[in-house]
C-alpha cells in the first residue's frame, strides 16, 4: 500500500483542460494590456555607441545611435574578409522610413586561389617476373697461361763424374764442359759383354749433335748351357672302386603286449561268520 501510494506522488499529472483554459487566458490578456500601455506612452530620447578593435583576431566593428524621440540617427562599421572597412550610416522615422548609406575604405584584396593538390597515383608496374637462368652444365676451369718465356744467354760450365764398383762391376762416367756456345763431352760405360764403351760429342747451334763411338776390349759371351726342364712322374690310374650299398632289412612292427588287467580278490573278513 505504501509503495502504491509513493508512485503516486512520484508521476507528473498533466493539467487539467479547465486548468489549461484558464492559464491561456490569462496570458492572453496580460499581452493586450502590456501593449495597450506601451503604445500610449511617449517616444524618450537615447543614445548609445560600443566599438570592438581586437589587432590579434582582426576583429573590428562598431555601432553608434541616438535619437529625439522622432527620428533616429546612427551608423555602424564592420571590416569585411577582404580587408575593406564597411560603414553604414542611416536615418529613421516615421515618415520617411530607414534610409541607409554604405560607403567603404580601402581596397579590396582577394588571396590566390591555390586549389589543392589532386592526388594521382603512381600507375601500377607489376613486379618483373624472376627469369630462371639455369647454371652451365659444363663450367671449363680457367686456362693456365704460364708467364712468358724469356730465355737467358747460356752462361760457360763444366762437369765430371765416374763411379768404378769391382764387386757389382759398375763402371761409368761422365765429363763435359761448355764455353757458351758449343757443348764438349765424352761418357763411359762398362758394356755386359766386357767391352767398354765411350762416347766423344761435339753439339752446337749450327752443326747439331756430332758423337763418335768406340770401344775398349773383346767381347766375351758365356756359352749357354740351358737348364734340365723338370717334369715330374704321371701318377699311376686307379679306378674308382665301386661302393657297397647293402639292402635295407625288412623289420616288422612288434605285436602288442597283453596285459591282464588287475582284479582283486572278494572281501573275506578277519572275524568269523556264525551261520
Amino acid at each position: 500500500m505504501k509503495n502504491e501510494m509513493d508512485e503516486e506522488l512520484r508521476a507528473p499529472k498533466s493539467p487539467s483542460p479547465e486548468v489549461h483554459k484558464s492559464l491561456s487566458g490569462m496570458h492572453l490578456s496580460l499581452s493586450l494590456s502590456l501593449s495597450l500601455s506601451l503604445a500610449h506612452q511617449d517616444p524618450k530620447p537615447y543614445a548609445f555607441d560600443y566599438g570592438v578593435q581586437d589587432a590579434y583576431t582582426g576583429a573590428n566593428f562598431g555601432h553608434a545611435e541616438n535619437s529625439d524621440g522622432q527620428a533616429v540617427t546612427g551608423s555602424y562599421k564592420v571590416a569585411l574578409p577582404d580587408g575593406r572597412i564597411q560603414t553604414v550610416s542611416y536615418v529613421a522615422d516615421h515618415h520617411n522610413g530607414f534610409q541607409a548609406k554604405v560607403s567603404y575604405e580601402g581596397q579590396a584584396v582577394y588571396p590566390e586561389h591555390h586549389p589543392p593538390p589532386v592526388y594521382t597515383p603512381a600507375p601500377y608496374h607489376p613486379p618483373p617476373q624472376p627469369v630462371y637462368k639455369p647454371k652451365p652444365v659444363y663450367e671449363p676451369k680457367p686456362v693456365y697461361k704460364p708467364a712468358p718465356y724469356h730465355p737467358k744467354p747460356p752462361k760457360p760450365y763444366s762437369f765430371d763424374y765416374g763411379v768404378q764398383d769391382d764387386y757389382s762391376g759398375t763402371h761409368f762416367g761422365h765429363t763435359e764442359n761448355s764455353d757458351g756456345q758449343a757443348v764438349k763431352g765424352s761418357y763411359t760405360v762398362a758394356l755386359p759383354d766386357g767391352r767398354i764403351q765411350t762416347v766423344n760429342y761435339i753439339a752446337d747451334h749450327y752443326n747439331g749433335f756430332q758423337a763418335e763411338v768406340t770401344y775398349e776390349g773383346e767381347p766375351v759371351y758365356p756359352k749357354y748351357q740351358p737348364e734340365p726342364s723338370y717334369k715330374p712322374a704321371p701318377k699311376p690310374y686307379h679306378p674308382p672302386q665301386p661302393v657297397y650299398k647293402p639292402k635295407p632289412v625288412y623289420k616288422p612292427a612288434p605285436k602288442p603286449v597283453y596285459k591282464p588287467v588287475y582284479t582283486p580278490a572278494p572281501y573275506k573278513p578277519a572275524y568269523p561268520v556264525y551261520q
